[in-house]
């Protein structure tokens, strides 16, 4: 198995456009991406929550 290094300076530039995006959204829309990051992460419709 290859291993990879997982530096983070290669990418700072990257994170700081991230970051400005993401800060310049209201809050809503912000809870909104991250309601989508987790419907993709945990493999669940988005517009559709399942009460237990």
């Amino acid at each position: 198995m290859t291993s990879f290094p997982l530096g983070r300076t290669p990418f700072k530039g990257q994170a700081t456009d991230h970051r400005v995006y993401y800060q310049n959204l209201t809050w809503l829309q912000r809870v909104k991406v991250a309601n989508y990051l987790t419907s993709v992460a945990f493999s669940y419709p988005e517009n559709a929550p399942q009460f237990r």
